[in-house]
């Protein structure tokens, strides 16, 4: 039976730096494909992080904190490499400056038979940009784990540029080959004009690029995240016609009255996207319809925008 999914790629630290004399910094545990696991194990699937971390403390603790949070993974060990670190420092006018490590750990992904002996029991795999950056050893990794799986599994790419893997810096094959892996892309408002530029789709609306990207790459789904005005996906229905499923904004503030719970007064929106993406993948897998499914996977989404950090354990009535 298919009932294992899989987050392939980075997991990091999120160094927050303190810019008040006395205050430590705070580390919290990240990775677009680790915060997938986590919030589909959440909603009853059987998830493993697929990644690799440093003989060093941080690869450690990264080890310490999935266990602790109940999360299966399979980690290499790179010897003589660093664990991935994000530092994240507020500047004066508001905004976020990030510093991403380069050639770390998780670059450096190697294929293993473990990774082999879960291709039977595969649903679902969520990848992105990050950890493919270099087009070395982890791109490889995840190009041959991808290609073994069936067409009856998921396989979401979530795109995520990052400073350190933007369109224009990273080799044109890493995306176009993810693409032809995929058959879900997930892609935000900002990523989107920029990898329609990438490719040289120019059919005017969003809705008719998605339909140009869907017929050029074979995709069942395009999950396109358009921040405070909530998402859009375009879908392939049971007779191949694209439909659309349009969730409006869900308020924050609104949901949290409606649970019964207080808004962290440090609450943010990291994170947001993959829980989205990890709710959407299990309403699928458990049969829902994509409408339904994107539903409850928008409200799971907005209640993480309701509290700090990636991985907020979720109110019990947002579990189906």
């Amino acid at each position: 039976m298919k009932n294992i999914v899989i987050g392939i790629g980075e997991v990091l630290w999120d160094v927050l730096k303190s810019t008040k004399p006395g205050v430590v910094d705070t580390k919290i545990l990240g990775g677009a494909p680790a915060n997938f696991v986590f919030h589909a194990r959440q909603l009853g699937l059987d998830g493993i992080i697929v990644s690799a971390v440093g003989d060093d403390p941080d690869g450690d603790e990264i080890k310490d904190e999935l266990a602790s949070r109940g999360i299966r993974s399979l980690l290499k060990v790179v010897a003589g490499c660093a664990s991935g670190v994000v530092n994240a420092t507020p500047q004066p006018d508001g905004e976020t400056h990030y510093e991403i490590k380069q050639n770390v750990a998780y670059d450096r992904i190697p294929y293993s038979p473990e990774l082999d002996s879960y291709i039977p029991y595969v649903k679902a795999v969520c990848f992105g940009t990050l950890a493919q950056r270099t087009g070395g050893e982890t791109h490889h990794t995840i190009k041959r784990f991808l290609s073994a799986l069936g067409d009856d599994v998921y396989k979401v790419y979530d795109i995520n540029l990052r400073p350190t893997c933007q369109i224009d810096e990273c080799d044109d094959e890493i995306f176009l080959s993810s693409l032809e892996l995929a058959n879900i892309l997930k892609i935000n408002q900002v990523e989107f004009p920029r990898l329609m530029k990438l490719l040289d789709i120019h059919e005017g609306s969003d809705e008719k690029n998605c339909h140009v990207l869907m017929d050029r790459f074979n995709l069942q789904a395009v999950v396109h995240s358009l921040g405070g005005d909530g998402s859009r996906i375009y879908y392939r229905n049971d007779i191949q016609q694209i439909d659309i499923s349009e969730v409006d904004d869900v308020d924050i503030d609104k949901l949290a009255t409606e649970l019964g719970v207080e808004k962290d007064q440090n609450a943010d929106f990291v994170g947001a996207g993959d829980s989205l993406t990890a709710a959407l993948i299990a309403g699928l897998v458990k049969g829902l319809p994509m409408h339904e499914a994107h539903v409850r996977a928008s409200r799971v989404a907005t209640y993480v925008c309701t509290r700090q950090g990636a991985m907020p354990v979720l109110d019990d009535s947002l579990l189906f």
